[in-house]
């Protein structure tokens, strides 16, 4: 059964967050035009310092749906309970990302 992700990406400092869904994890940031159009050039590289699996496309677009509505302190805490430490989960740069 494949796994459907919502997940949050960050910048190298932690300044920035962007909020998504998507159907395969990893396809979606090895593609150098999706990530391109994802974060702009001035922060990347970017980072996915949490995500959430889920059965369905439509449960992972309404999470992010959801949380995008969240105030920033609530994103991260939300982030912090599970990778209180920030560590990166996967690290993504279109540059490197392309090769």
């Amino acid at each position: 059964m494949p796994l459907f992700c919502f997940y949050i990406l960050s910048n190298a400092s932690r300044t920035f967050l962007l909020v998504g869904a998507t159907e395969n994890l990893n396809r979606q940031f090895t593609d150098h035009e999706i990530l391109a159009c994802s974060f702009s050039k001035e922060i990347q590289p970017a980072h996915l310092i949490y995500f959430e699996n889920y059965t369905t496309l439509k449960s992972a677009r309404s999470r992010a749906e959801q949380v995008k509505t969240w105030c920033d302190c609530k994103k991260w805490r939300l982030i912090m309970q599970a990778n209180p430490l920030l560590n990166e989960l996967l690290h993504l740069d279109a540059e490197t990302s392309a090769a």
